[in-house]
C-alpha cells in the first residue's frame, strides 16, 4: 500500500516539473510570430481529394468481377498446391530433371 502511494506521488511530481518547463519554455519566447497560411490549390483540399471508397464496385457486375478477381487465383493456387495429395502423383515432376530423389 505504501509503495503505491509513494508511485502516485512522484507521478504527481513528475507532473508538476513537466508543466513548469512547459510554462518556461512558453515564456521565454516573449512575442508570438504568426506566419500566414501558404496558398493552397482548390484541388489540394481534403475534402476535394478522392478517398479509397471510391475504389469499390458499385454494381453487381463489378462486384462479380472483383470476387472472381480475387477466388480464381485463390483457387487455382489451392488446386495446384492439393492436386499432389488427390492425383497421388506430381503434378510437373514426372520424370527428368525435377524428378523425385
Amino acid at each position: 500500500m505504501a509503495s503505491t502511494a509513494q508511485q502516485r506521488r512522484d507521478q504527481r511530481r513528475r507532473l508538476v516539473v513537466s508543466w513548469n518547463r512547459s510554462t518556461s519554455a512558453a515564456g521565454a519566447s516573449s512575442e508570438a510570430v504568426t506566419r500566414p497560411m501558404a496558398a493552397y490549390a482548390a484541388d489540394a483540399l481534403p475534402e476535394r481529394q478522392r478517398g479509397p471508397a471510391v475504389l469499390l464496385p458499385t454494381s453487381i457486375g463489378g462486384l462479380a468481377l472483383a470476387t472472381l478477381a480475387i477466388l480464381l487465383p485463390t483457387a487455382g493456387a489451392i488446386a495446384v498446391a492439393a492436386s499432389e495429395t488427390v492425383f497421388a502423383r506430381p503434378l510437373f515432376a514426372t520424370d527428368g530433371r525435377f524428378a523425385r530423389t
